[in-house]
């Protein structure tokens, strides 16, 4: 194994962090089949291109969207089962070939049509624009109307591989995190140059401690690197694959530069969603496993969480410890859920309860009191009455 010890850029644009970390050489276990797009939001797939490393950077011809996106659609449909393939758009990556602009800003494409490498840990989409995405098929027109779109299920995917003919890729190759152990998200708005903006999710330097981050060393050109960006399934064990370039300070400054290309496109599944998936969901689709708020650590808090749990169960104090979690998470701008399409007009809705929630919750923890209040003086009444009758 080549596991790599680097470090991760984590945060939003105006507060970001780099943390140390460790990513874990993905071959060994791909290779043992007990990695893949469902379990972890990322596979690797053997698959050999038509097109030469120059034949990438052409912009005049067309090639690319003629030739490769075709062998990116068969790619697509093998790796993910789906019905039907749409592909949005390609970038090129070369740092050493890219213009200060798309050395700058590397979400936004160069002026000379090639990207630097984005060393933050992002996603390129959120859950809203991936739904537009789907709905208008990537062509900006709305070929079928939405209600039925939004019942179709969908992923939108990244390809992403080597596109050099001489040299593997040594360096700022690309770090995923497995999409299971991300609990919560923040949202990040980059702005282009051109006014347009992408939405991505970023995530919290607090939350770090919590992630695995693994990577296939030294791709060459015949392996294609598939990993989503969303999937509209609630029911999907991964829905997004966070990912960054990272630099390995074990690699000789003098290896060659990355050279790369990713598509990004939508997969299209005929099956339709039944109904809109419940209110909480986090990015992986498992229990959110929310930390308890302050007060719900203190005394008071505990013996209100002792007390539901005596009286209600281990699932009612979930639910309190997670009412409460959610509300810190959002206090901190965190974004502890998923939030699709159909849970974006509710999440107002349950704003409002939100509060109710909270003063509800701080007259329980007064209620407590109270009656603990009055059990002690009740205890103390006894007592004094049985010291009473003894003494008589």
């Amino acid at each position: 194994m080549t596991d790599a010890h680097t470090t991760l850029t984590y945060g939003v644009d105006t507060a970001l962090s780099r943390i140390d970390t460790v990513i874990a050489d993905a071959r060994p276990a791909r290779e043992a089949k007990k990695l893949s797009l469902d379990t972890h939001g990322f596979t690797l797939e053997p698959q050999k291109t038509g097109l030469k490393t120059q034949e990438f950077f052409d912009t005049q011809t067309g090639i690319v969207e003629r030739l490769y996106y075709t062998e990116m659609k068969r790619s697509i449909k093998k790796a993910t089962g789906c019905d039907e393939v749409l592909i949005l758009e390609h970038i090129v990556r070369d740092a050493g070939a890219a213009d200060a602009r798309g050395t700058k800003n590397p979400f936004a494409s160069g002026g000379n049509g090639i990207n630097g490498y984005a060393g933050v840990v992002h996603t390129d989409f959120r859950a809203d624009r991936a739904h537009d995405l789907a709905r208008s098929q990537g062509g900006g027109r709305k070929q079928m109307n939405s209600s039925q779109r939004d019942r179709q299920r969908f992923m939108i995917v990244n390809t992403w591989r080597n596109i050099s003919d001489e040299h593997l890729i040594y360096n700022n190759t690309l770090a995923l995190c497995d999409g299971k152990t991300v609990r919560d998200v923040l949202p990040c708005d980059v702005q282009h140059p051109n006014g347009k903006r992408s939405e991505q999710y970023r995530l919290s330097a607090a939350s770090a401690d919590e992630h695995r981050w693994f990577y296939f060393p030294y791709l060459h050109k015949d392996e294609l690197l598939i990993f989503k960006q969303y999937d509209s399934d609630p029911n999907a064990r991964v829905r997004y694959c966070f990912h960054t370039a990272f630099n390995d300070p074990t690699i000789s400054t003098d290896a060659p530069a990355r050279q790369s290309i990713e598509v990004r496109a939508v997969a299209l599944f005929n099956d339709a969603l039944t109904a809109p998936p419940p209110l909480v969901r986090n990015l992986s689709d498992e229990c959110y496993e929310a930390r308890m708020s302050e007060r719900a650590v203190s005394g008071s808090g505990r013996a209100a969480a002792g007390v539901l749990s005596s009286n209600r169960g281990v699932p009612a104090l979930r639910e309190v410890q997670c009412a409460q979690g959610k509300r810190k998470a959002k206090s901190q701008g965190l974004v502890p859920v998923d939030l699709d399409f159909h849970e974006r007009a509710m999440i107002e809705g349950h704003r409002a309860a939100g509060r109710k929630d909270e003063d509800e919750d701080a007259q329980m923890v007064q209620a407590l009191a109270a009656s603990q209040m009055a059990a002690e003086e009740d205890k103390a009444m006894k007592q004094a009455l049985a010291a009473s009758l003894h003494i008589q």
